[in-house]
């Protein structure tokens, strides 16, 4: 049996601080359980409480503090390991998710034909896109146009 003794997991914005609710685990034949915790941050690394401890197999049955500082996918993982009997083990993995609640912007840099009649050339405008996380290069943009029955129709 394994259970969180608070709330766990959902979703937070950039910067909050988020108390890992203490946990127990235990099984009926093998009264003796050891639950650790684990947390990973959205790029791959253990993260540490706001006192310094790498929370890496700690003691689940603790809370911790952490800071969310990055944007993406927390994983909390639960390992429960029965001692001094077969040794049998289960993990369980809870999320936190840090939004990203901030638009991309787009700036139109340039004079673009806003309206049109069949036939027309028209000219697109020319734009900046900035974002706070994703680097400009590695923005990926994608231009429409409506047509006269309101469907919008991507430009290659």
């Amino acid at each position: 049996m394994f259970t969180i003794l608070g709330d766990s997991g959902g979703s937070y914005s950039f910067g909050d601080s988020y108390t890992l609710a203490p946990a127990m685990a235990g099984d009926t034949f093998a009264p003796e359980t050891s639950l650790k915790v684990t947390v990973i941050d959205p790029e791959g690394n253990v993260v540490s409480d706001k006192n310094g401890l790498k929370l890496e197999g700690v003691d689940a049955s603790q809370a911790y503090t952490i800071s969310l500082n990055k944007y993406g996918l927390y994983n909390i993982q639960y390992a429960a390991t029965e001692e001094n009997w077969v040794g049998n083990s289960d993990e369980f993995t809870n999320y936190v998710y840090v939004m990203d609640e901030e638009a991309p912007v787009i700036t139109i840099t340039s004079e673009y034909t806003k309206t049109a009649k069949v036939g027309q050339v028209i000219i697109l405008p020319t734009f900046t896109v900035s974002d706070n996380i994703t680097e400009e290069a590695k923005i990926t943009i994608d231009r429409f146009v409506q047509n006269p029955t309101g469907r919008l129709v991507r430009i290659p």
